[in-house]
């Protein structure tokens, strides 16, 4: 989940729950835990990913020009 922080700032937060039902009552026992350096990790990883697939099929391009040339 997105959210915006009082100072202005979005962040992404990954939220571990459950809900609890009482007698007529309810009650939400979980975690909040901050995962926007992670998604900004991922996100990196993938770019470098594409970047690299990108390289690969340019060389190997490259090289099958190069086999029918000779």
């Amino acid at each position: 989940i997105r959210v915006i922080r009082a100072d202005g700032t979005e962040r992404t937060v990954m939220i571990l729950g459950e809900i609890e039902r009482g007698s007529g009552a309810s009650s939400i026992l979980g975690t909040i835990q901050d995962i926007t350096e992670r998604k900004r990790a991922e996100k990196e990883l993938l770019m470098h990913r594409d970047h690299l697939q990108e390289m690969v099929i340019h060389q190997t391009k490259d090289i099958i020009r190069a086999k029918i040339q000779s």
